[in-house]
């Protein structure tokens, strides 16, 4: 955060404020991370100032400001980037906060002010925000190098059903890919997925036409309707996730208002909020997290590893394999012939492993346990006193 739907009500506040306006003065703020190379805090200000605004502009999840000579300034808002006009209440967000009581306010990277007597104002936390200058920017990276835009340039169903099947790897990775889909984000991919029924691991070559269809009706449905409220998340849907999935980490275990449970897992890189109640994850996923993580189960607890989904997985991927394979092994157990069972078990078992499943073939009441080697040692020493009397008494009796 923020997407698509947080950027363009930032589009939307520069357009309907400043439009038409000329940038009388700028000030920025030193931060070689969020100012990108050439682009410097003075060469910026020198770029802009006495350049009117003469449209405004968004793909994706960046915005630009066209003036009426060029350069132009970009901004990628990162994970905490906003903008903020003097006077008017500041935007919200829900995983972090924006300052409504300075000004400028807190983490300020630059102001401008324009003919109208206002103020804007770009601040980032995090510092993990971008600003340029471009001469040319649809044609320029980054904006030149995303995707389609789900506003923009949204593909029919069957160019992004082609598309979503030249791609390999989990859909919910392919979804935050900007090259493949500019603007959704992390709550936007989980938001969509939990609306179409579909697990995010599940690999998008694995996606049925049906399933296609629904995810590509619900990106455009989850992303209209939080635009239709100008991104203010208050207004969302009562039945969307967005609104129960803010507790992770919290002591209580976040769920919807029917009692289905939210849990969370690592999908392409990023944690992702999952109703396991609705998205099912079916054999032929294409990737999962490669480290250990914390998986909720629906009834409240259980924790998996990768390992074991990875196991689990795999168990229900054999299942739904033809029963006509050649070799044995790749059968599911069931299916399996006791002989190839036999077999398999003899070349890969100890000769400990083999004494008990030759144990557990007797019935019940022939089984006996293996004898201990302190059991085995007593009896060799009872044996050998029993092997000393008999000699003595054989002696005696050959005496008299």
């Amino acid at each position: 955060m923020p997407e698509l739907p947080e950027v363009e009500r930032a589009r939307r506040l520069v357009d309907d404020n400043l439009l038409g306006t000329t940038i009388v003065d700028a000030e920025a703020y030193p931060d070689d991370l969020v100012f990108v190379h050439p682009t410097t805090p003075s060469g910026f200000v020198s770029s802009l100032k006495n350049k009117r605004i003469v449209a405004t502009h968004r793909r994706g999840k960046l915005f630009f400001i066209e003036l009426d000579q060029p350069p132009h300034p970009v901004f990628h808002f990162g994970m905490t980037g906003s903008i903020q006009i003097r006077g008017l209440a500041p935007p919200t967000f829900m995983d972090f906060k924006t300052d409504a009581t300075n000004w400028p306010p807190r983490f300020v990277k630059l102001v401008l002010k324009t003919s109208n007597h206002l103020e804007l104002a770009f601040t980032d936390p995090r510092r993990l925000a971008r600003v340029r200058v471009l001469m040319d920017p649809l044609r320029e990276p980054p904006i030149s190098e995303l995707g389609f835009d789900p506003v923009h340039s949204f593909p029919d169903l069957e160019d992004f059903a082609h598309i979503l099947r030249a791609r390999s790897g989990a859909v919910k990775g392919v979804l935050l890919d900007q090259s493949f889909c500019a603007g959704i984000g992390n709550w936007i991919a989980d938001e969509v997925l939990f609306q179409a029924h579909i697990h995010p691991s599940q690999g998008c070559r694995t996606l049925t036409d049906n399933e296609i269809q629904i995810l590509h009706s619900k990106i455009k449905y989850v992303i209209d309707t939080a635009l239709a409220v100008n991104a203010d998340s208050d207004r969302f849907p009562a039945d969307w996730m967005f609104h129960y999935r803010w507790s992770k980490g919290k002591k209580t275990q976040p769920k919807m208002p029917d009692g289905r449970w939210i849990t969370f897992e690592t999908v392409g890189g990023r944690t992702s909020a999952i109703v396991k109640a609705v998205q099912k994850l079916r054999a032929g996923t294409s990737t999962v997290s490669t480290k250990k993580r914390q998986v909720l189960a629906d009834s409240g607890g259980d924790t998996l590893t990768v390992s074991e989904e990875r196991t689990k997985a795999s168990a229900v991927s054999e299942a739904e394999q033809p029963e006509d394979r050649e070799s044995p092994r790749k059968l599911p157990k069931m299916q399996a012939t006791a002989s190839s069972r036999e077999t398999e078990t003899e070349s890969k078992t100890t000769p400990t492993k083999r004494f008990k499943s030759d144990l557990d073939s007797e019935p019940n009441g022939a089984r006996r346990s293996r004898p201990s080697r302190h059991q085995e040692d007593l009896s060799a020493v009872v044996k050998a006193q029993h092997e000393s009397r008999r000699i003595t008494r054989s002696k005696s009796r050959g005496s008299s």
